[in-house]
C-alpha cells in the first residue's frame, strides 16, 4: 500500500476528541517544538530496537506542579531526564521530585518541586528506547523477500494514527496539541531515511563506522499522529509531471516492485494539483514522498478536517472527486457514491450503529470507529451536503474555512458557519436555515430516515413523513425520538428530470423540539396515471416507501422497453428500497421480486449491484435451508440473460474505458459461477487449467486480469489439492499486493475440509507466508465459503486465545473473525451460543465491543427474518418457478 510520507500538506486541520477528564491530557502545558533523534537497528549486532532522545519546548498556559504526557511500552531513563526553564540568559534547571507511569491512561507524569509558572517556556529532555517489534503500530519493523537473492530484508516504518505516536517517543499525543518537528534519524549508511520534510544535511556518526545522521528540515505545525519516518533500502522514481513550483514528488518501493509505481508517479502530482485548484489552497511544502510498505494495517488517506468522521468521510468523498477529474471515462464517481450509500443503508440500520460524530473517552475506543460510519456514511452525507448547497457554495465555503483556520484547530461548527455564509451569499439556502441545523441532525444521531409518500391521486397531493429505518422489527418502529432535515427532490413520468438534485422542499424538525418531525404536504403532483420518484440520484441519505399504486406504476415502467427513462441510480434506489422494505416486512416480497424481474433486460452495473448486494443476505440465510433449490432456480433465471449478454467469461479485445462496465462483468460472472449459470464453471476450469500448464505460470497467465477473482475461486472450489497448491505457490511468488490478497481470498473457496483446516492453521503462523494483517482475510474467506462455516466457527472457539495473542497489539481486528460468522447465523440457539462465547471472554473482546454488538444484532435480525419471511418467500419463489 502506498503510504504518503508527506500527507501533512493537505492535513490542515485535525480531530479534537470529545472531552473525557480521565483520558485527556491536562491543558496547562502546550508543546511548541519537538527535536526528535532516533537511532534504528535493523537486525545488526544490536538486533531489532530503537533508541532516542527528545527535546520538547513547552509553553505553560496555567500554573502546574507536573508535566503529563504520553508514553507506552517505552523504557525511559528517568535519571537522565531533565526539565529546564528557558530564560533570557539561557536556561535554569527545574528540580524533578518524582516520576510516575500511569499505564491505564498511558501517561508519563513528571512531578516538579517548584510550580511551573503561567507564561513561561520550558524544555523537557527525555531519553528512551524500545523494541522494534512487528506489531504494525507505532514504530515497527517490516520485511520482504528480495526476488533475486531470496534474502529477507528489513525496513522500519511508523503508523501513528490514531494514538500510537506514544509507542515511538514520549509526546503530547492528542491531535490538538500541534507543534513543529525537527527530526534526526540515525541509521546504517546503506539505508535511506525518509520523513515528513526533506533531508537538510547528513553527517557521519563519530562513534559508529558506516552509520550516519540524517537531519530533516523543520516541519510546519502538525499533530503527533501525522509524524512519519522510515529507514529502508528502497529505490524511487521521480515524477516528471509538473505539480507546482519547486515541489519534488517521488514514489519509493522495493527494487523488484519499482515497475509498479508508474501510475502513481504520473497521477499523484496531477490529483494534488486538482485539489490545489479546487479548494484554492496551495500545497505549502517542498516535497511529497510516497512509499509502498509491505506490511501496513491502516487505510491511509489524506487528513483534512477537525473531527474524526470528517477526516475519513471527507477524504473518501474528495478522493472520488479526484478520480472523477482524472478519469471521467471510468464513470467511477456515481458508482462509488451509490455503492457507499447502499452499503451504509445496511450498516446504519442497526440499533448498535453509532453517530458519525462520536464522543470518545478511552483512546482504545478510537480504533472501533474507523468503520463504515466514519468512511462511507461520512462520505455520503458530505455528498448530500454538496448537492443541496450547490457547487459554488460548497467549494468556496470549504476554501474559506481552510484559509481561516490554517494550521489551527477548529470545531465542526466553524465549518458549518463558513458553508452557511457562502450558501446564503450564493442563494442556495434560505436565510432562515443554517447548515449546522441541517447537518447536526445527520452527524450527532444514529441512523437515517425512511420517508413515506402517500399520494392523494384525486387532489394531486402527497403527504410526506419520516421515521427511523431499523432492520430490527422487534423494537418499536414508531420511534418518535429521531428527526432529520431531509432534502426532498422528486420527478415524475412526465418531467423525467433526473439532473436537478436541488431540494424542492424539506422535511423539517420542530425548532423547539429537535427530535419531533414535521410532516409535509406537497401540492401539484402529476396526474394519477403517472409515477413519482423521490430522492433524485440518491442525493439524500434516506429510503422511500410509496403507496401500492405508485409502486405498480413504477414496476410497469421498469418492465417495459423504456425502463431506462428512469436513471440508473434511481433504478438502483428502487431495488434497494423495495428489498429492504420486504426484509423488514413493511412490504410484501412480491413487490420487491417483481422489480428484480426487470433485471432480465437491465444492462447497467449500479442496478445489478443494488439487487445482488441485497439478495446476498437472502442467499446466506437460505443456503442452509431446504428452499435453497427454489432460490437457486430463481437466480439462474435472473442471471442467465445478463450472463449471455456480457459474453460470459469471454473478454472482448475492444478496450472498455468504463470502470463500472468492468465491475459489472466481474459481478455477474461471480454470481453466475456461484449458481452454475451457462458455461461459467466449465470456462473457469478451462482457463485455470491453461494457467497450470503454462511453462512459467509466474509470468504467463491466460486468465483475464479482471476475472481472476472469479476464475480462481471457482477453480479452487471445483478442484482439489493440486489446484489449491498451485494457487498457493502463485501467492508465494507474487510481489503485487492486490493480487496476493485476491489469491488469499480465493484459496478459502475450497471444499476440501483438510485443506481449509490447514489454511486456518497457517493463518496464525507468519512463517507460513500469511501476513499478520491478512489473517482475517483467510478466516473470512473460509467462514463464508460453501462448507467452511462450521469449520471456521470451531476454529474460533478452540483457538481464541491463540488468535488473541497473534493479533496483539491491535486486537480490535477480532471483529473480522466474528462478523463473517454472525451474518450466517439464523437461529436463537446460535445467538445464545455467540453471546455466551463473547461474554465469557470480555478481556479478549474489549477492543471490539462495537463490532460484537453489531454482530449479535445481525444474528437477531436474521432470526426475525427467518420467522417472518421464510414460508412466504418459499411460496413466492415457487410461483415464479412455474412462470
Amino acid at each position: 500500500m502506498l503510504k504518503p510520507i508527506y500527507w501533512i500538506a493537505i492535513c490542515l486541520l485535525h480531530p479534537i476528541l470529545a472531552n473525557s477528564a480521565n483520558y485527556r491530557l491536562p491543558t496547562s502545558l502546550k508543546p511548541e517544538h519537538y527535536k526528535l533523534q532516533v537511532v534504528t537497528h535493523l537486525g545488526d549486532n544490536d538486533g531489532f530496537k530503537f533508541s532516542g532522545k527528545v527535546w520538547i519546548k513547552i509553553t505553560c498556559e496555567q500554573d502546574s506542579k507536573n508535566v503529563t504526557l504520553h508514553s507506552k511500552n517505552l523504557e525511559i531513563n528517568t535519571k537522565q531526564l531533565e526539565l529546564n526553564e528557558i530564560t533570557e540568559d539561557g536556561s535554569k534547571l527545574v528540580s524533578v521530585e518524582s516520576t510516575e507511569f500511569d499505564t491505564e491512561h498511558e501517561f508519563f507524569i513528571i512531578y516538579t518541586t517548584d510550580i511551573l509558572k503561567k507564561g513561561r517556556q520550558y524544555e523537557l529532555y527525555i531519553p528512551f528506547e524500545a523494541e522494534l517489534n512487528q506489531g504494525l503500530l507505532g514504530y515497527y519493523r517490516s520485511s520482504y523477500v528480495d526476488q533475486k537473492t531470496q534474502q529477507r530484508l528489513w525496513i522500519s516504518v511508523t503508523q501513528f494514527e490514531s494514538t500510537f505516536a506514544r509507542r515511538a517517543f514520549p509526546c503530547f499525543d492528542e491531535p490538538e496539541m500541534k507543534a513543529k518537528f525537527e527530526i534526526i534519524l540515525g541509521h546504517e549508511k546503506k539505508y535511506n531515511a525518509l520523513s515528513n520534510m526533506p533531508v537538510k544535511t547528513t553527517s557521519d556518526m563519530k562513534d559508529k563506522p558506516d552509520w550516519v545522521w540524517s537531519h530533516f528540515e523543520e516541519s510546519v505545525p502538525m499533530s503527533t499522529y501525522l509524524v512519519a519516518y522510515t529507514i529502508n533500502d528502497f529505490e524511487y522514481k521521480e515524477s516528471v509531471v509538473k505539480m507546482t513550483d519547486d515541489v519534488l514528488f517521488r514514489i519509493w518501493a522495493r527494487r523488484d516492485a519499482l515497475d509498479q509505481v508508474e501510475y502513481a508517479k504520473y497521477i499523484g502530482p496531477k490529483v494534488l494539483k486538482f485539489y490545489e485548484d479546487y479548494f484554492d489552497i496551495k500545497f505549502p511544502l517542498p516535497k511529497m514522498d510516497m512509499i509502498a510498505i509491505p506490511d501496513f494495517s491502516a487505510v491511509v488517506t489524506m487528513q483534512w478536517w477537525e473531527d474524526l468522521w470528517l477526516n475519513e468521510g471527507f477524504a473518501t468523498y474528495v478522493a472520488s472527486l479526484g478520480v472523477e477529474y482524472l478519469h471521467p471515462e471510468w464513470n467511477s464517481f456515481d458508482e462509488e457514491s451509490v455503492s457507499n450509500t447502499l452499503d451504509i443503508f445496511k450498516f446504519d440500520s442497526l440499533k448498535s450503529s453509532h453517530p458519525v460524530s462520536v464522543p470518545i473517552g478511552n483512546p482504545a475506543e478510537i480504533a472501533q470507529i474507523f468503520d463504515k460510519i466514519s468512511y462511507e456514511k461520512g462520505s455520503s452525507i458530505i455528498r448530500m451536503m454538496h448537492l443541496f448547497l450547490g457547487e459554488d457554495a460548497f467549494r468556496w465555503g470549504v476554501s474559506n474555512y481552510l484559509k481561516r483556520h490554517k494550521y489551527g484547530n477548529a470545531a465542526q461548527d466553524n465549518l458549518w458557519e463558513c458553508l452557511t455564509d457562502e450558501a446564503h451569499k450564493q442563494g442556495s439556502l434560505e436565510k432562515s436555515i443554517t447548515v449546522k441545523e441541517i447537518m447536526d441532525s445527520w452527524t450527532v444521531q444514529t441512523g437515517y430516515p425512511i420517508v413515506s409518500v402517500e399520494r392523494n391521486y384525486e387532489k394531486g397531493t402527497a403527504k410526506v413523513s419520516q421515521k427511523r429505518y431499523l432492520s430490527d422489527t422487534v423494537q418499536a418502529r414508531a420511534d418518535t425520538e429521531h428527526c432529520w432535515w431531509v432534502p426532498l427532490s422528486y420527478t415524475s413520468a412526465e418531467e423525467l428530470d433526473f439532473n436537478n438534485t436541488q431540494p424542492e422542499s424539506w422535511l423539517k424538525c420542530k425548532s423547539s423540539e429537535k427530535n419531533v418531525a414535521v410532516p409535509e404536504t406537497l401540492e401539484d403532483l402529476p396526474k394519477e396515471t403517472e409515477w413519482v420518484i423521490f430522492n433524485i440520484e440518491m442525493s439524500g441519505l434516506y429510503k422511500v416507501k410509496y403507496d401500492e399504486k405508485n409502486w405498480d406504476l413504477l414496476i410497469a415502467q421498469l418492465a417495459g422497453p423504456d425502463y431506462n427513462k428512469i436513471s440508473s441510480i434511481n433504478r438502483a434506489q428502487l431495488i434497494d428500497d423495495a428489498l429492504d422494505l420486504a426484509w423488514t416486512g413493511e412490504q410484501d416480497y412480491s413487490i420487491a421480486l417483481r422489480i428484480v424481474e426487470y433485471l432480465k433486460h437491465e444492462k447497467e452495473y449500479i442496478p445489478w449491484k443494488s439487487a445482488l448486494d441485497n439478495l446476498s443476505s437472502v442467499n446466506r440465510i437460505l443456503r442452509r435451508s431446504s428452499q435453497y433449490g427454489l432460490f437457486k432456480k430463481y437466480m439462474q433465471s435472473v442471471l442467465e440473460p445478463i450472463y449471455n449478454s456480457i459474453g460470459g467469461l469471454t473478454v472482448s479485445k475492444k478496450e472498455n474505458d468504463r470502470l463500472d462496465a468492468v465491475k459489472h462483468k466481474v459481478l455477474v460472472a461471480s454470481w453466475s459461477c456461484r449458481f452454475a449459470v451457462g458455461d461459467c464453471e466449465e470456462k473457469s476450469k478451462e482457463l485455470f487449467s491453461k494457467w497450470m500448464e503454462a511453462e512459467d505460470p509466474n509470468k504467463m497467465n491466460p486468465v483475464p486480469l479482471d476475472l481472476r477473482s472469479v476464475v480462481y475461486c471457482t477453480a479452487v472450489r471445483l478442484g482439489g489439492e493440486k489446484e489449491w497448491n498451485f494457487l498457493w505457490n502463485r501467492y508465494a511468488a507474487s510481489n503485487v499486493g492486490t493480487e496476493k490478497v485476491m489469491i488469499l481470498s480465493s484459496l478459502g473457496c475450497s471444499r476440501e475440509i483438510w485443506l481449509l483446516q490447514r489454511y486456518l492453521d497457517w493463518s496464525l503462523d507468519e512463517s507460513s507466508g500469511v501476513r499478520k494483517q491478512d489473517s482475517g482475510i483467510v478466516f473470512g474467506s473460509i467462514a463464508t465459503g460453501d462448507i467452511g462455516f462450521h469449520l471456521a466457527k470451531s476454529f474460533l472457539i478452540d483457538r481464541i486465545d491463540d488468535i488473541y495473542a497473534f493479533l496483539q497489539p491491535d486486537t480490535s481486528r477480532l471483529a473480522r473473525y466474528i462478523k463473517p460468522l454472525a451474518i450466517q447465523m439464523i437461529t436463537t440457539k446460535e445467538y445464545d451460543e455467540l453471546k455466551t462465547f463473547v461474554e465469557n471472554r470480555t478481556v479478549i473482546f474489549e477492543k471490539a465491543t462495537q463490532s460484537i454488538s453489531q454482530s449479535l444484532e445481525t444474528v437477531e435480525i436474521n432470526s426475525q427474518w427467518q420467522a417472518k419471511n421464510y414460508a412466504s418467500i418459499g411460496r413466492i419463489l415457487n410461483d415464479f418457478s412455474k412462470q
